[in-house]
């Protein structure tokens, strides 16, 4: 069950910064929603005065936004850019803001290279933003980093995850500590006692090992051991990080969503397995594993992935890449599918499969990273790739060229682009306002 339509208008629009506070207001009013705070604009800057303002920048001609029809958030966060990315927040009428300023050597001693922010999410209480920053460095911080620069090779990264407030970008920290490779961070639904006594919402991760750490790591694409599921509280300092799964008991373990009970979607990499954890805090080996099960029609389980579950906790959305048909691309997730389905937690069942994007072009692009809006009516997610939902469609490369974000009615089953320049790369959506 699928939809979509395509728009002439491909061009790029100029943009000018907004002025004054009250002539940006205005400008936003059309796609600002009233459960939501006004976006800010003025003097507060990230942590280095040097780097590009944080302003709101708005287009010189505003597309009309019918407050009737439009969908019922306003502003969705994604990564914008190609090698050297960074977080934006973006609105239906073109204004956006950015958030993150990986280039910024002050947040980033050490290295010599302009960094990169990869897959925003925001809190649950709107108050922070978290992401992961993948270093580039031709020096490395010590000569055992020499070979951990811009290369495609996983376990050659270098990451962290990150939190910085949400309004401005500001107040930038580091959560781990560069001793593993560590990415998809989520924020988890329910509060839990944090580092400074009061409580607040975590964020898991998942964290790889290298193939000279204990235990040793591979790939994080593979069926192999060497990543798990792990989280972190927002006020704690790097090494405070806590993996609730044993790589030793249950093999690797990739951290998604969470419930608001507490309990955590992870898919087990043996088999592709799914399952609501209930992390165990003292023993990662007593963590609770309840499988789900997924109505496969008795095909061979596929490979899920980018797992979100709606707010509501009644649907599902993933990547689902098939058997087989994923070594037809460059990138192991290649030709994958979005896809919704119905989620019972208290059966344990994922059932009611639709597919949401489109089957005949799935083998010439990329559709990935699924996020939910609030009222559980829309589904935005990227496409990269030669993506039938707007036009012109070019030959474009997976990683590089085209990447854009789009929308997913589950009333009218249409898919239609939201991001608004098709000259720039956009990744990793996440609907502002929504926790995944």
């Amino acid at each position: 069950m699928q939809g979509h339509t395509a728009e002439s208008d491909g061009s790029p629009m100029n943009t000018t910064r907004c002025p004054s506070l009250a002539l940006t207001v205005l400008l936003l009013a059309a796609c600002s929603s009233p459960t939501q705070p006004e976006p800010s604009v003025g003097n507060a800057q990230a942590t280095t005065p040097s780097v590009a303002t944080n302003d709101i920048i708005c287009p010189d001609s505003l597309p009309a936004v019918d407050l009737d029809t439009a969908p019922e958030y306003d502003s969705w966060l994604s990564m914008k850019g190609g090698g050297y990315g960074f977080v934006i927040r973006e609105w239906h009428n073109g204004c956006s803001q950015q958030l993150s300023f990986p280039a910024s050597a002050e947040d980033n001693a050490g290295f010599d290279e302009p960094q990169s922010d990869y897959k925003p999410t925001h809190s649950p209480d709107g108050q922070h933003i978290a992401f992961f920053r993948r270093y580039y460095s031709f020096t490395g911080p010590s000569p055992e980093d020499l070979t951990l620069i811009g290369d495609n090779v996983i376990p050659n990264w270098l990451t962290s995850v990150v939190v910085i407030d949400a309004d401005d970008g500001s107040n930038v920290r580091r959560l781990t500590d560069l001793r593993h490779i560590e990415f998809n961070p989520m924020w988890t639904r329910k509060r839990f006692p944090n580092q400074s006594g009061g409580m607040s919402h975590r964020i898991t991760f998942t964290r790889s090992y290298r193939p000279e750490d204990t235990p040793p790591g591979v790939v994080p694409r593979t069926a192999e051991e060497g990543a798990a599921a792990c989280w972190t509280d927002i006020d704690a300092q790097p090494g405070d990080e806590y993996c609730f799964t044993d790589v030793d008991t249950v093999g690797s373990v990739f951290a998604y969503s969470s419930l608001k009970d507490g309990r955590v979607l992870v898919r087990i990499e043996d088999g592709f397995r799914l399952a609501l954890v209930t992390p165990n805090e003292q023993d990662p080996t007593q963590t609770v594993f309840e499988e789900l099960i997924y109505d496969n029609g008795g095909l061979p389980m596929p490979l899920l992935h980018k797992i979100t579950i709606s707010p509501d906790e009644t649907k599902i959305a993933y990547m689902k890449v098939e058997p087989g048909i994923g070594v037809l691309s460059p990138d192991s997730f290649g030709n994958a599918l979005i896809a919704i389905a119905d989620l019972d937690v208290n059966a344990g069942t994922i059932s009611n499969e639709i597919i949401v994007s489109d089957l005949a072009t799935n083998l010439v692009n990329i559709d990935w990273y699924p996020a939910w809006s609030q009222t559980n009516r829309q589904l935005i997610f990227a496409c990269s790739g030669n993506c039938p939902y707007w036009t012109p469609a070019v030959p474009v490369n997976y990683y590089t060229d085209n990447s854009q974000i789009v929308e997913y009615d589950l009333d009218t089953q249409v898919i239609r682009r939201i991001s608004h320049e098709l000259t720039e790369n956009y990744r990793y959506p996440d609907v502002w306002g929504t926790v995944k």
